[in-house]
């Protein structure tokens, strides 16, 4: 089963040349030496969150924690927050079939990721089975490709996480506009959720691309 890392952030204005020539020349290659090997990342293009989210998948949690502990991954890490604000960093656990998958970041894609708790004082298996019952229902939609169900097991603010995937990003304004997804949003708002949000994300391009970063 692959955990994902991730990682969050905005970079401060004025930096952008430092930052980029960081991230390229040190950031990248300090996360991927001792791993998790780093896949790629996004741009928050609409929604809550920093603009930037890194991720990292990892099958080995003592081993995420142990890198993230080192001494030399806390002096990148200081050097990268000189240069960015809004730093934020998560662990998610998949949940159903994506406990067998291995994640990749999509090129040429864009992601709308919904985010929320299940109300409180709901059991953990129950709020998985809700979870579960909502990733079912969403799969039945046009438009989009189910494509994860997490859970929030570090950091973050919400408790689940639900991914969903389009090659084209009139898809996404054609889901918002379809009935059975609002029908099934307000049911789900009203019955079994708090704290709904959401975000559009734009896939960039692979660390090793050096603009990864730009528009």
């Amino acid at each position: 089963m692959q955990f994902l890392f991730v990682q969050t952030w905005d970079i401060i204005q004025g930096k952008e040349e430092e930052y980029t020539k960081y991230v390229i020349d040190t950031h990248t290659l300090a996360m991927e030496l001792p791993g998790p090997r780093l896949v790629g990342a996004y741009y928050v293009e609409v929604g809550t969150g920093p603009r930037i989210v890194v991720i990292s998948p990892t099958d080995d949690l003592s081993k995420l924690y142990g890198i993230l502990t080192n001494r030399e991954h806390l002096d990148d890490l200081l050097m990268l927050r000189s240069l960015v604000c809004n730093y934020s960093t998560s662990v998610l656990e998949p949940l159903g079939a994506l406990k067998k998958k291995e994640h990749t970041v999509q090129k040429g894609v864009w992601k709308m990721n919904l985010f929320y708790n299940v109300n409180p004082g709901t059991p953990k298996e129950r709020a998985e089975a809700i979870v579960e019952e909502h990733l079912t229902l969403l799969k039945g939609l046009k438009h989009a490709e189910v494509t994860g169900g997490w859970s929030v097991i570090l950091g973050g603010t919400s408790e689940y996480i639900v991914e969903m995937t389009f090659k084209d990003p009139t898809d996404i304004g054609r889901l918002l506009k379809d009935d059975e997804f609002r029908k099934i949003t307000n049911k789900m708002r009203t019955e079994y959720i708090t704290n709904y949000s959401s975000n559009i994300l734009r896939c960039t391009e692979r660390f090793d691309d050096p603009k990864w970063f730009r528009l």
